[in-house]
């Protein structure tokens, strides 16, 4: 699980549904900390499941946002 290519991956394909690439990526490198921050070891996910579950989640929610934000104005 390399986390820096999953989420510019990620950006570069989420970019497409009205994020900025570069908010993106800050996006989903707050969603790695937090998952770093938030893991148990004892639960039956993996690290890196565990991750790219909090890294999309983070992404999703940034590019919700930003599409409500848009049709807001």
């Amino acid at each position: 699980f390399i986390a820096s290519g999953y989420i510019h991956r990620k950006a570069h394909a989420m970019y497409i549904a009205g994020g900025d690439e570069e908010d993106l990526i800050q996006e989903g490198m707050i969603g790695l900390y937090k998952a770093v921050q938030d893991y148990d070891a004892g639960r039956e996910a993996s690290f890196a499941t565990f991750a790219s579950m909090c890294i999309n989640r983070n992404m999703c929610t940034a590019v919700a946002k930003s599409n409500r934000n848009a049709g807001s104005g």
